[in-house]
């Protein structure tokens, strides 16, 4: 007989892990500060679902090995912070979990995803496949398949927070077409989707694995560049690739422009090779500015000088002399 609602255990720091107010009143799982904690709070009561906070967990392979191997009947998912998903897939992909969800701010949001799936018969509106793809369709933009404003707005939050704990720093790059109206006009609009499709293209390309790139509306987008200050799928290498910013994130951008410079775009005509050019503004924390809002704000006003001063440029955010052209 289906239980009314799944037996939940979170292993881990649950501040960690939320920027939402605290539930009032009791909490709709059990929590285990460590591990070897929940291994023994499992065998004692058993749980349809263990979840395990990804963020700070030393050598996940062998933890979550042993706790599966002391907890079989239970479905082992991850809880990670945006910035490390691809590390909490890879442990999916290699058998550690069972499955993997993005932290959220509010507890409603975490037992409702972790207990999709546990429905023996899903209602086809409700099954795990279906929520994917609604999943995707929330955070990723449909016509270039980069991530959208809300997922780059809600990722900026968590890796500036990231940023100032781990003491490391973070870009924002915010950039447009210059004249785009005239191609849609001169070209129609299915030439200027192809248009930002071509740009998403190129400055993926020329971005780190770790950036990440959106759309965040017309043919406006935007890159975070952060330094990854730990491999949480193997912390014993406490590798970090950080950079110099802004300089590094300098050398991307100015690559990005020759790789629209050299573009064929075939879909312009003969001429079509060379015309397209952007404008940009960046901005850096903490140097420049201290949240997302600042970051935002920063690098806007840093893409409008770059416009004002003839376009095709892109302009870094100078705190004491105003924003400079570096292109």
């Amino acid at each position: 007989m289906k239980k009314d609602s799944a037996e939940i255990l979170v292993v881990g720091d649950m501040t960690k892990a939320f920027t939402g107010q605290w539930p009032s009143g009791s909490l709709p799982f059990t929590n285990c500060a460590d591990i070897d904690d929940a291994i023994a709070t499992a065998a004692d009561m058993g749980f349809d679902i263990i979840a395990v906070l990804l963020a700070g967990l030393v050598k996940p392979e062998l933890k979550l090995e042993l706790l599966k191997a002391n907890c079989p009947n239970s479905r082992l998912v991850l809880i990670s912070p945006i910035p490390f998903e691809h590390a909490a897939l890879k442990l999916v992909k290699a058998g550690q979990a069972d499955d993997y969800v993005i932290s959220f701010s509010e507890f409603d949001s975490l037992v409702a995803k972790l207990t999709v799936g546990e429905d023996e018969t899903p209602a086809s509106d409700q099954s795990p496949e279906r929520i994917k793809i609604l999943e995707k369709l929330a955070t990723e933009d449909e016509l270039t398949a980069l991530k959208n404003r809300r997922y780059l707005w809600e990722f900026s939050r968590q890796v500036i927070n990231l940023a100032r704990k781990e003491n490391t720093q973070v870009t924002l790059l915010v950039f447009d077409i210059d004249n785009f109206k005239r191609y849609n006009d001169m070209y129609s609009h299915s030439v200027g989707d192809k248009i930002l499709k071509q740009a998403a293209v190129l400055i993926k390309r020329c971005c780190r694995k770790q950036d990440i790139v959106a759309r965040i509306g017309g043919d406006e987008f935007a890159v975070v560049f952060w330094d990854m200050p730990v491999d949480y799928s193997k912390p014993e290498e406490q590798r970090r690739t950080v950079g110099s910013h802004p300089q590094e994130v300098l050398f991307i951008a100015k690559r990005f422009i020759r790789e629209l410079r050299q573009a064929e775009l075939p879909f312009l005509g003969s001429r079509g090779k060379g015309t397209l050019t952007i404008s940009g503004g960046l901005a850096t924390f903490p140097c420049d500015g201290q949240s997302v809002e600042e970051l935002f704000m920063l690098a806007d006003e840093a893409l409008f000088d770059a416009k004002r001063s003839g376009k095709n440029k892109i302009y870094l955010v100078d705190s004491e002399n105003g924003s400079a052209d570096i292109s």
